[in-house]
């Protein structure tokens, strides 16, 4: 594995070459990434929703097959929100401008939810789901749209600060397997301690919208439930995934590593 030193270098060369690329490379990128983010997540709802073993064996499980999503992203290549916030590696060591990282974010985030989206949209087409599954698939939106928008900005923050260091890890290794492990237990102990993460929610908000029978607190006022949407969920919970991954780790390892350029490691 490369030493903490060299993952901090990695992390920060890697963000020049990320912000750099063209619009439509990144949406591309980001729209893969959200779909496997989606899938991962929809993995995760089967095996919780009809799993009859012990609940404690099956959130674990559920959160195992949940990680599937980064492992495609970390190996395939995508873009995905999280990870891509540590691109700020290369704001704090003023390679790249502020706006440029911003911006580059946005065109990310918007990737992740129309790849979120569309695949929210083949699995209800697909007429896959039990019973079962849309039950759960609802009770998981009926307790997201209930956080309030600090509960949600604080598991944002909580939830980013695990990913991002699952995908900071997998910088350190130099074999594929060193970096799936590397990534899939801080995203396991994301899922199972219940924190935000807002291309997951980019796949489970709109598909838990889609099925409006099972959300009886909510029928005849739509607009009142998508403002709650954004104003209580997406918002926070985007601005605390960017504080954990952002700003949280790339400035604590930018701080020990780089940021005295005559230090040799």
């Amino acid at each position: 594995m490369y030493s903490p030193f060299e993952i901090a270098k990695i992390a920060n060369e890697s963000s020049e070459y990320k912000v750099n690329r063209k619009f439509l490379k990144v949406l591309v990128s980001a729209i893969l990434a959200g779909i496997f983010i989606g899938l991962g997540y929809y993995a995760y709802i089967i095996i919780r929703a009809n799993s009859g073993i012990n609940e404690g064996l099956n959130i674990f499980l559920g959160s195992v097959i949940f990680s599937v999503g980064i492992v495609m992203v970390l190996i395939a290549g995508a873009d995905l929100f999280t990870g891509s916030c540590l691109v700020m590696f290369g704001v704090f060591d003023k390679k790249i401008r502020f706006g440029k990282a911003l911006n580059y974010l946005l065109i990310v985030l918007l990737g992740n939810f129309i790849g979120g989206l569309v695949l929210a949209i083949l699995i209800y087409y697909s007429n896959i789901p039990s019973d079962q599954v849309i039950s759960y698939i609802s009770s998981i939106f009926m307790a997201k749209t209930a956080l309030s928008f600090w509960e949600a900005l604080l598991r944002g923050i909580l939830c980013n600060i695990l990913v991002a260091i699952g995908v900071y890890m997998a910088y350190g290794s130099k074999n594929i397997s060193g970096k799936i492990l590397a990534a899939v237990f801080p995203v396991s102990a994301f899922v199972v301690t219940g924190f935000e993460h807002i291309v997951a929610n980019m796949f489970i908000l709109p598909l838990g919208l889609m099925y409006p029978k099972l959300l009886p607190a909510y029928v005849g006022v739509e607009f009142d439930m998508f403002m709650n949407i954004i104003i209580n969920n997406v918002i926070p919970v985007t601005i605390g995934n960017f504080i954990g991954g952002g700003i949280i780790l790339p400035l604590a390892y930018h701080y020990i590593y780089l940021s005295d350029k005559n230090t040799n490691h």
